[in-house]
């Protein structure tokens, strides 16, 4: 089904009382798009695949849109080099993509990136970053309880003293004003940054009770009052250990501003801007959303100042709120999250609150709005273990935190609110969040009239190059999609080269073939491909990195997949579908009464029809190893021979056997040849095939050669050097769920990290979505983690967790 996103119109409010334009707009271009990973776990082992679900979507108006074709996800060590990289193409400004873990590589804690082909033509500072850790596979290790990990003791258990507690005391708005009664936020916060849960009293220099206050049920907490010049406040805290000890409040000032937001109600803000030593004095107030200015207002203060902004046609999330005085010079500054009200909400439930080992979980999903209706979205779902493919100490990315606030304000919190996450806070936490953790004083800023000019450059192409000379150079190139649907004719200019860009191509496109030139002569020399690239951008993309550690190990997975890829490029890479197929069908070859009762996967035309060739099929069965040089297949882990080494599979074409167990016959064999493959896993071949059958069987059914590829001339004897495939995007895949009964019987599915990866589902009004998977066949805890954007650009986050006992 195809998905549709609507277009909202974004609401701009200005008046315009500075002939010079509002503070904010400084010379500083943003990248129009805004990337999102869904990664299915943040917790691998040598050997894994990372899986991700991407959303993009413009910065300005919220709308899931983008006019980028391409997206690139990197992994990155601590050190900054690439371990994996790889193009994937945009659909529907959505895109679907996996990244390798190498077999071989070192332990330790790596960050995920991931940006635009328009990115490119901006700062990094922009792009998606995410932690993940990876482990050791083959090694039990205890798991660290990371609730007491990060769990700071009572001040009661703890001998603190003064230097190593911080009180902070944080007035809304940036400014303490005589007189004037307000809002003071306070967080009192360890030398290691650890929030402290206290309660204490505020007093005057004279001795005086002022207020009490206690921290609320995250940390920060506040209090309200009117502050006299006279006084200088101090606060005491209760318990035994804070004898003696005293924090001062910040010292009122005789003039100034206050900025309060008094209500943030659904679609509407009440502000208030009271001062003194300000009459006659004229102000600007703006809002920034996600670094746009959305609204300027002129503001002149004779007496408290009390207005309201509709906010229902601006975007949902965090918006700061500026005063500025006549010079431009920032006064006042109020974080607030806007349109609440306008965020989906992800409804998930289950059969059960627990599952027995190897049983069948049923989750139920379902999308609503603000009233309980249901609303049409497309939503990507994960399920995994939480020993073996969850790290309790690395927040898990999600679409509310990456899209609705405010980098800087998230980057504050602390460890404690990112692993719970804020998609289930109250209007009241999270305010009293954005008053402490979104506080910074404010300063001025540097301003000019207009926004500098980026000069822009297309990434979304491929440049072909015919190195002949003389007259066998190609004037011509040609190219054709894997579906053999369209031939592409390039005239080649004075450099012998030419462009093909991808906005010319299909989405499902995913290669392309350069064909042999008409006079054969000219065929000689492989036409060179150039993937475009900004060096610069990407070396300094790569410097970004996640502080974070992941403290808990688990369960060994199992290391089923083979690197074949070049691994020190972004892009220009020739890559293999790795893992695929999503249901057991009937075997379609004549020897289906034999092994009826061998638990087979078939794919058939119909389920690679963006594929390549028979190699880029046989990733897809999900096999134990792939020697891609010695063209073997080696279906299963336990397929060891006694005399040292794996069995490898046999190959069968058209029911004639390959003793010899290669593939090397079909390895380059187009996909459009190819009726159906079948696998079978087990050892049922050897009463049929002997010992060659031992480490499983492959059947390949081709159709009959018919000699034409879009009317061009099919020469069986054509090598690689005259048709040349070019990889434009990494293939698509699919997560193959297990059955129960492969569960039980299967060793390597016994133990899963994932159990289950939707990286597309469609939720429409009509009600909720239901998906059943295996659990797996050992005790623990399931994380069900859902992101997703409704039909009218509404990001929502849902998470879930059953026990298998």
């Amino acid at each position: 089904m195809k998905f549709f996103f609507s277009f909202l119109t974004l609401l701009i409010f200005q008046v315009n009382l500075f002939s010079q334009g509002a503070p904010g707009m400084k010379s500083e271009n943003l990248p129009p798009d805004e990337v999102f990973l869904h990664i299915d776990r943040n917790l691998y082992h040598p050997g894994d695949t990372i899986r991700f679900k991407a959303y993009i979507r413009d910065r300005q108006t919220g709308i899931l849109e983008t006019k980028s074709i391409s997206l690139y996800s990197i992994i990155v060590k601590s050190t900054h080099q690439t371990i994996d990289s790889a193009r994937f193409r945009i659909k529907n400004s959505l895109s679907s993509g996996w990244l390798k873990i190498p077999d071989t590589l070192q332990y330790g804690d790596y960050t995920i990136i991931s940006f635009t082909s328009d990115m490119m033509n901006y700062d990094p500072e922009y792009i998606f970053s995410a932690p993940v850790s990876i482990r050791s596979p083959n090694i039990m290790k205890v798991k660290v309880d990371s609730e007491k990990e990060n769990k700071i003791s009572p001040a009661y258990q703890t001998p603190l003293d003064q230097s190593s507690v911080d009180l902070r005391w944080l007035p809304e708005g940036g400014t303490f004003i005589n007189g004037i009664n307000q809002r003071l936020a306070f967080n009192a916060v360890t030398s290691t940054g650890k929030s402290l849960e206290v309660s204490g009293v505020i007093f005057s220099k004279r001795g005086e009770k002022i207020s009490e206050f206690k921290s609320g049920r995250l940390g920060p907490g506040f209090v309200e009052f009117t502050p006299l010049q006279e006084d200088s406040c101090y606060a005491v805290l209760n318990g035994a250990q804070f004898t003696g000890m005293e924090w001062p409040l910040p010292i009122p000032e005789r003039t100034g501003v206050l900025l309060r937001i008094n209500k943030n109600e659904d679609g509407m803000l009440d502000i208030l801007i009271d001062g003194k030593g300000i009459n006659e004095k004229r102000y600007l107030l703006t809002l920034m959303m996600n670094n746009v200015l959305v609204l300027s207002k002129g503001v002149k203060i004779e007496s408290m100042r009390k207005f309201s902004i509709r906010t229902d046609q601006m975007p949902t999330g965090t918006a700061y709120l500026t005063l500025y005085d006549s010079s431009r010079n920032a006064v006042a500054e109020r974080l607030v999250f806007v349109n609440s009200q306008n965020k989906m909400n992800i409804e998930i439930s289950s059969t059960a609150s627990h599952y027995r080992k190897g049983d069948e979980a049923e989750i139920t999903i379902n999308t609503i709005d603000k009233d309980g209706k249901n609303v049409d979205a497309m939503i990507s779902v994960s399920v995994i273990d939480s020993i073996t493919g969850y790290c309790s100490s690395l927040p898990l990315a999600d679409i509310e935190s990456s899209f609705l606030y405010d980098r800087e304000f998230y980057e504050n919190l602390p460890l404690s609110i990112k692993l719970k996450g804020l998609s289930g806070l109250s209007k009241e936490d999270l305010d009293l969040l954005m008053m402490t953790f979104g506080w910074r004083k404010f300063k001025s800023v540097e301003v000019t009239d207009n926004m500098t000019s980026v000069e822009m450059t297309d990434y979304d192409y491929i440049k072909l190059k015919s190195p002949a000379t003389g007259k066998k150079v190609r004037d011509e190139i040609w190219i054709i999609t894997d579906e053999g649907l369209d031939i592409f004719k390039m005239k080649t200019d004075k450099n012998n080269e030419s462009i093909f860009r991808f906005d010319s191509l299909d989405n499902s496109v995913g290669r392309v073939m350069i064909l042999p030139y008409f006079i054969s002569d000219r065929n000689k020399n492989l036409v060179s491909v150039e993937y475009p690239q900004n060096k610069k951008f990407t070396d300094k993309a790569k410097l970004i990195s996640n502080d974070f550690i992941c403290l808990n190990t688990g369960t060994p997975a199992i290391n089923n997949e083979e690197l074949f890829f070049n691994t020190d490029s972004v892009i220009p890479i020739e890559t293999v579908t790795i893992k695929a197929k999503s249901a057991i069908q009937k075997m379609s070859v004549k020897e289906e009464d034999m092994f009826k009762n061998a638990y087979s996967t078939t794919l058939n035309i119909n389920s690679f029809i963006n594929s390549g060739t028979f190699e880029d099929i046989i990733y897809r069965f999900n096999p134990f190893k792939v020697n891609k040089f010695e063209k073997k297949i080696y279906l299963r882990a336990a397929a060891y021979s006694l005399r040292g080494g794996y069995n490898p599979a046999l190959v069968i074409i058209d029911n004639d056997p390959i003793y010899s167990n290669t593939y090397e016959l079909i390895a380059t064999l187009p996909a459009s040849q190819i009726v159906s493959i079948t696998i079978i896993k087990g050892p049922q071949g050897f009463a049929r095939y002997g010992y060659p059958a031992l480490g499983g069987i492959v059947f390949v059914s081709t159709k009959s050669r018919s000699g034409i590829i879009n009317n061009i001339p099919y020469d069986p004897d054509l090598k690689e050097g005259n048709m040349k495939f070019v990889r434009l995007f990494r293939n698509d895949t699919e997560y193959y769920i297990p059955t129960k009964e492969e569960v039980n019987l299967i060793p390597e599915y016994r133990s899963r990290p994932t159990l289950l990866w939707q990286s597309e589902l469609y939720v429409n009004k009509s009600g909720p979505i239901k998906i059943k998977y295996p659990n797996n066949m050992t005790k623990g805890t399931a994380i069900v983690i859902v992101n997703g954007v409704s039909v009218t650009n509404q990001v929502g986050t849902g998470r879930y967790i059953y026990q298998v006992r």
